[in-house]
């Protein structure tokens, strides 16, 4: 089993999107023989995991789209990880099942939609519904992020339930260093990131947060 290590730049995504789509062959074929699986390539596989999170999590800026073939790829890739998580699960060490209960999340989680800069649209944003995996936080207010956005912010939450899971970023932090023993840091700030799809049926509210802007000074001297 092979690592790989992404390129330093995030324009660079071509070739990102080749990555991912490796790892995500080796998380296929990983889910199949996960019995038979060392302990060299297990810390292989969890390392590609982590480069590949870490990019994910690092490559794009907030408010912006991932170009089409990145996107593509993660959605693989967060589809295998997940089947391989699922695989835990027939594993006879309960070790591996207190994994799966760390990573596959249900509960409630938040996401705003926003754009990147003043110069876009600033219209409000609808929510896509698909099965695009997409970064969701457990904290309701994100102050960063609101930070990062312009125009008219839109805010949601969903509840995830039956038969739905989320992937707790966090909790596969955790999973990865009592698995292998390495440790990583795969959410940024205080996020708390679980990544799912915007699933229409698991939206429980939706607000559009309309610009705050500062008066000029002279209106304020007035």
């Amino acid at each position: 089993m092979e690592e790989y290590k992404y390129p330093m730049w995030s324009d660079e995504y071509k070739e990102s999107a080749d990555i991912t789509h490796r790892i995500s062959c080796q998380l296929r074929t990983a889910s199949k023989r996960i019995k038979a699986m060392t302990i060299d390539q297990a810390t292989i596989l969890f390392s590609n995991i982590i480069h590949a999170v870490n990019y994910w999590t690092g490559s794009t800026y907030v408010g912006s789209k991932k170009k089409p073939e990145l996107e593509k790829a993660y959605q693989t890739f967060f589809k295998a990880l997940y089947d391989f998580i699922l695989s835990f699960r027939t594993m006879d060490k309960p070790i591996f099942h207190e994994c799966a209960d760390m990573i596959l999340y249900q509960g409630t989680v938040y996401r705003y939609l926003g754009h990147h800069s003043c110069d876009d649209n600033t219209d409000k944003i609808e929510p896509n519904y698909n099965d695009i995996y997409v970064s969701w936080s457990k904290e309701p207010e994100n102050s960063y992020i609101e930070s990062k956005l312009y125009g008219t912010m839109t805010w949601m939450s969903a509840k995830i339930c039956e038969p739905y899971y989320g992937i707790d970023l966090e909790g596969l932090e955790e999973a990865i260093y009592r698995l292998v023993g390495i440790e990583c840091r795969l959410t940024k700030g205080d996020e708390h990131e679980v990544v799912f799809p915007t699933i229409k049926e698991c939206i429980t509210e939706i607000r559009y947060i309309e610009p705050e802007y500062e008066e000029d000074e002279e209106d304020d001297q007035t």
